[in-house]
């Protein structure tokens, strides 16, 4: 392997703790970056072009806890932004995860703060996908007794709703840690 091309991200106000969490091709000329500090979420977007790669937009305004993992539905005309898992509370059982959505726009990714997923008291998520742009499946194998969950959430009128859940079994080998890895497959 060798270096072709580079960007770089300024690296803000160093006490912020500047850390890349996420990196997504989103086609052959652009790039989107995560990053949290410890005071916000920061969500980039890269572009090639004659001159090589350049900054082509920004939104600096996440909640710090939700820039992490970036998860396109099947258009990218949405990407989930997971959140990293809160762990100031010993008791695994009681974390706080949150999830925002950009919306692809004239301009861009864009989010609004009242498109958000927080799930508090989570045994730790593993893994999403999109079922379609208004239903998600979530994975939690790390329930009390490495029994594991997967939660379906539905986008409405009134937002994100959990529609319900699945436990897996401690007592059947293949259902332990259900939830560890999710793929919903769609007929092309």
């Amino acid at each position: 392997w060798s270096v072709n091309d580079s960007f770089a991200l300024d690296n803000g106000n160093p006490s912020n703790n500047p850390i890349i969490r996420g990196i997504m091709w989103l086609s052959d000329s652009e790039v989107l970056v995560v990053r949290g500090t410890t005071a916000t979420g920061e969500f980039y977007s890269f572009k090639s072009g004659s001159s090589g790669w350049s900054q082509a937009y920004s939104d600096l305004t996440l909640d710090k806890i939700t820039a992490r993992r970036l998860y396109p539905n099947a258009d990218k005309s949405k990407i989930a932004v997971l959140g990293e898992v809160n762990d100031s509370n010993d008791s695994h059982h009681n974390r706080q995860i949150k999830i925002c959505f950009m919306v692809s726009g004239s301009g861009g990714y864009s989010h609004s703060s009242a498109d958000m997923i927080t799930l508090s008291g989570t045994p730790g998520l593993a893994d999403m996908t999109w079922v379609d742009d208004s239903n998600i499946l979530f994975g939690f194998p790390g329930t009390s007794v490495s029994q594991g969950q997967v939660r379906h959430f539905q986008s409405g009128s009134s937002g994100w709703g959990m529609v319900s859940l699945i436990n897996g079994a401690t007592s059947t080998s293949g259902f332990r840690y259900f939830g560890s890895m999710l793929h919903y497959h769609t007929a092309s």
